[in-house]
């Protein structure tokens, strides 16, 4: 493997800069229950135990790619109610699952 990162957003957490990218398909296939659950909420993610926890794995698998020294500690401690909206979309919209113009809420279209 070559040290490149992953092509994704530049987002500024806490004074430093990450780029998040998109999940990869095993990420996504090993994650299809919590995107599946994102997408059934329509952007409107009720913040419960099992969201938080989901909003955490899901930031932390896209954060992974290109910062394998992060722990999910370390994401639990970034990301708070101020940034984790935007990185979910960043991280759907990178990963080809992003909504489209029209469609139904909660209604995710793969991206040509």
């Amino acid at each position: 493997m070559n040290n490149q990162l992953f092509e994704g957003a530049a987002v500024t957490i806490r004074g430093q800069e990450f780029i998040v990218p998109g999940l990869s398909f095993g990420q996504m296939e090993d994650m299809a229950d919590i995107l599946t659950r994102m997408s059934l909420s329509g952007g409107d993610i009720q913040l419960t135990k099992e969201t938080i926890g989901d909003v955490i794995s899901l930031i932390y698998a896209a954060l992974s790619r290109n910062y394998p020294e992060l722990t999910k500690a370390h994401v639990r401690d970034m990301v708070d109610t101020r940034n984790f909206v935007s990185l979910i979309e960043i991280i759907m919209n990178k990963s080809g699952l992003e909504k489209v113009a029209g469609a139904a809420a909660g209604e995710a279209k793969p991206v040509a």
